[in-house]
């Protein structure tokens, strides 16, 4: 199983981790599935006392997954849920 950490909205949050979407639109669980379609989120990144990173701005939200220029972002551990080395191997091979 392969991780790795990517930044996505804070607003999703509760969505990505939890699966909880009531505190978002619609539209940003649509987004959110589109933005994450090869990852699974398990968790936010922590810090050393095992506590949730805060999120930050960044004027480069609509990079991950936002729908703005400036916006709050967390970054979440995930799962790659695509074969990355077999996609890449085969990339370099056909």
């Amino acid at each position: 199983m392969k991780t790795t950490v990517v930044t996505a909205p804070s607003i999703w949050a509760s969505y990505l981790v939890n699966g909880d979407s009531s505190g978002i639109t619609e539209q940003d669980k649509i987004d959110a599935d589109r933005y994450l379609k090869d990852v699974d989120i398990v968790d936010v990144v922590r810090d050393d006392d095992g506590e949730g990173m805060d999120p930050y701005f960044t004027h480069e939200y609509y990079l991950h997954g936002g729908d703005d220029v400036g916006g709050q972002v967390l970054d979440y551990v995930a799962v790659l849920t695509t074969n990355w080395e077999l996609e890449e191997y085969l990339e370099g091979n056909l």
